[in-house]
């Protein structure tokens, strides 16, 4: 029952994702119905404390982000460069790192 509260944050997110997969025939509806459920999802996450690393043009962090890729680049050393999947926290502890490609000499 610990989980019951985020459960039950999470069922509009549910309730609105079967009202969308009723409507895939027309595509800009179904696009702009995944928009408003990703959104709904992301608010009801927060709401629980989640919360994106920021990742893009920021300093690598080992305690955050996990390189992937170094590339070249005329940025100093060790910027991110791209972000290919975010990372999240829980309050103050990291659930994921962010993956991404890093710059280098």
């Amino acid at each position: 029952f610990a989980a019951a509260e985020t459960v039950r944050s999470l069922l509009p997110v549910l309730d609105s994702f079967e009202i969308a997969l009723k409507n895939t025939n027309e595509n800009e509806r179904f696009v702009e119905g995944m928009k408003m459920i990703y959104a709904k999802l992301y608010s009801a996450l927060e709401a629980q404390g989640l919360r994106h690393i920021n990742a893009q043009g920021e300093k690598f962090d080992p305690y955050r982000h996990e390189v992937l890729m170094k590339e070249d680049s005329e940025k100093p050393e060790g910027v991110i460069l791209e972000e290919f999947q975010k990372g999240y926290m829980l309050n103050d502890k990291v659930l994921r790192f962010s993956k991404v490609k890093v710059s280098g000499k």
